[in-house]
């Protein structure tokens, strides 16, 4: 989280909420969400929800370099790694021009 970002509110996250990372090889994997977090820019005051880790510490995952997106219950590993190919062909693309 950045300087100027403060927590507004937070709340549990449901149970089946997940936090898709990619590992090295750009291969999807998941770790549960711990609870979601309000947070606002204080300087344009902007607003948004986003999901955090919990273990020793919270950890605003969307800073992550490995973060890829968030996972509701219903949805499969399989559905994410098919759009994780398609985002490193994507980005791989863009490389390439």
């Amino acid at each position: 989280m950045s300087e100027d970002t403060k927590i507004v509110s937070i709340c549990p996250a449901c149970p089946g909420w997940k936090i898709v990372y990619t590992d090295e090889n750009g291969m999807p994997f998941w770790d549960d969400v711990a609870l979601w977090a309000l947070i606002e820019d204080e300087g344009d005051g902007i607003r948004c929800v986003v999901g955090m880790a919990g273990g020793d510490s919270m950890e605003y995952v969307e800073n992550s370099q490995n973060f890829l997106g968030y996972s509701s219950p219903s949805d499969s590993l399989d559905d994410w790694k098919t759009y994780a190919r398609e985002r490193r062909a994507h980005i791989s693309e863009r490389t390439r021009k």
